[in-house]
């Protein structure tokens, strides 16, 4: 009965296929491959939308050029633009219910998100549950 509600969560790591910066989801064989726009020969930032968030709109994993969360946001929603109204609000804040992960740590600027971010992390947007 624990799973009856909720899909258990699958786990794996990122891939890169053969070919222009084609990713594909490992351990989630329906998850179709998504070509990103080629960055160059440097290693970028990853950003990574959690199933929850991505059920709403179309938000993919993909890597997005930047030194700061802040701009590895805007590189990302450039991109994407309709999951911008899901994590940030009118004045350009990050919404409350909505944290933000670089390499694995909760971002500790959440106003100004100047929180660095090296080339090999990976920034991952939660949204936070709730309910009874």
């Amino acid at each position: 009965m624990r799973n009856a509600v909720y899909p258990p969560v699958r786990r794996g790591r990122l891939r890169t296929a053969p070919g222009p910066r084609t990713v594909l989801h490992r351990g989630n064989p329906s998850a179709r491959a998504r070509t990103e726009r080629p960055l160059g020969d440097h290693p970028v930032p990853i950003v990574r939308v959690t199933p929850v968030l991505a059920r709403h709109v179309d938000a993919p994993t993909e890597h997005a050029d930047g030194a700061t969360a802040r701009a590895v946001l805007d590189a990302y929603f450039a991109r994407h633009p309709q999951i911008r109204g899901y994590v940030m609000d009118d004045q350009g804040e990050l919404r409350r219910h909505v944290t933000l992960f670089v390499g694995g740590r909760p971002i500790r600027d959440r106003a100004a998100l100047t929180d660095r971010i090296a080339d090999d992390e990976a920034l991952d947007i939660m949204q936070a549950l709730s309910g009874g």
